[in-house]
């Protein structure tokens, strides 16, 4: 009697795929004809006391596809359960759903070939993952991460402050103005000049231009909100080593900062003075700065998600393998800090033969500190072998 294919091999062949091909960092996407054969396709745990999805039947075919995607999603993952009207609704609108499986007889996970979990709706199926070199494993979508052995060696510099980090996708920070180039300079002005004989003044020299005041910088930008966390399952056949994990939600974006002013423009030149025959007009001082404009105002933080739910399952390979979880929460996003006024433009030189040099512009004020910080998310419910995690 031949011997039976193993479990890698079953997952395989149940998902309509040849167990030898390799997906590598994109997954294979994989049509599954309704909604509970894509729950048994992705193999999630029933729970017990699962709340009911608010979607109606009705609700369900009338809302836009985001929204109602999300509560089949919902519904397959276990975090909220559609009733039998809704889900025969949904299985009308949606004949199709995409499960994304990511597969490997032999996965290496280093720190310049990690293993990122992105598209949603994902199912991993693995024979052997090998955490080496600073590897790390992050997942940020609804996902059943599916190993039969999973070895963590210890060594090398990483980027992940954890071995494997299931979070909601974080907030974008805000982006933070430029800053304008110098306001324009006052004109040079013209000097003194005789009358057509030369022996007396046809006019003055005159007070070089003021420089243009420079204009206010603008705003930073808002952060963005962090999401929530996803619902993630895992399940590892065999561990061998100690394993490092990380459950949050998303951290919020910072705040951009505000543009700092523009500086004013420099005054001008004030003319030359001459020598009219027994008459030596002055030369003209020169034009004052122009003014720096004031900073902008700080940018806002936003909070960050909540955490989501994570179970994970495990059999240590001996004594000295084990799980090290962490339930932590994301983080606010700080808020920007206001714009630098902008500098003054200089004086303008004075016009030789007696003339000043322009009095230089005010710096511009700085921004308004309105942004203000992002709140941090609440923790997600994390399970180990059915005990829960604080």
């Amino acid at each position: 009697m031949p011997n039976s294919p193993d479990r890698y091999t079953q997952r395989s062949l149940q998902l309509g795929l040849d167990p030898h091909a390799h997906t590598g960092h994109a997954p294979i996407l994989v049509p599954v004809r309704g909604i509970e054969r894509m729950r048994e396709l992705a193999a999630i745990p029933r729970q017990p006391e699962l709340a009911e999805s608010p979607l109606t039947a009705e609700k369900m075919l009338a809302v836009e596809p985001g929204m109602a995607r999300q509560a089949v999603v919902n519904h397959i993952f276990g975090r909220k359960a559609l009733s039998a009207d809704a889900l025969a609704a949904a299985e009308q609108r949606f004949p199709f759903m995409p499960l994304h499986v990511y597969q490997s007889t032999d996965r290496e996970v280093t720190a310049t070939n990690p293993l990122r979990i992105t598209k949603n709706s994902s199912l991993t199926n693995f024979r052997t993952v090998t955490i080496k070199e600073g590897g790390f494993i992050d997942i940020s979508v609804d996902c059943h991460f599916v190993c039969d052995t999973l070895i963590k060696i210890p060594g090398g510099d990483s980027p992940a402050t954890h071995d494997l980090t299931v979070h909601g996708v974080d907030g974008d920070n805000g982006a933070t103005p430029p800053t304008q180039p110098q306001a324009s300079n006052g004109q040079d002005s013209s000097g003194a000049a005789c009358d057509c004989c030369g022996g007396s003044v046809a006019h003055n020299a005159a007070v070089g231009g003021d420089g243009k005041p420079g204009l206010n910088g603008a705003s930073g930008f808002d952060g963005t909100a962090g999401r929530n966390g996803p619902t993630v399952y895992v399940s590892i056949g065999k561990l061998v080593g100690t394993l490092t994990v990380s459950a949050r939600g998303g951290n919020g974006g910072s705040g951009g900062h505000g543009a700092a002013g523009q500086q004013g423009g420099n005054g001008g030149k004030g003319g030359d003075g001459t020598t009219c025959g027994a008459f030596q007009p002055d030369g003209a001082n020169g034009g004052p700065g122009g003014k720096g404009g004031d900073g902008g105002a700080s940018g806002s933080g936003k909070n960050a998600g909540n955490g989501g739910f994570l179970s994970i399952k495990y059999v240590p390979d001996s004594s000295s393998s084990m799980l090290i979880v962490t339930n932590g929460v994301g983080v606010g996003g700080n808020k920007g800090t206001p714009g630098a006024g902008g500098a003054g433009g200089n004086g303008g030189a004075g016009g030789s033969h007696g003339g000043a040099q322009g009095a230089p512009g005010g710096i511009g004020s700085v921004g308004s500190d309105i942004g203000i910080n992002g709140t941090d998310g609440l923790k997600g419910q994390v399970l180990v072998n059915d005990e829960p995690v604080n």
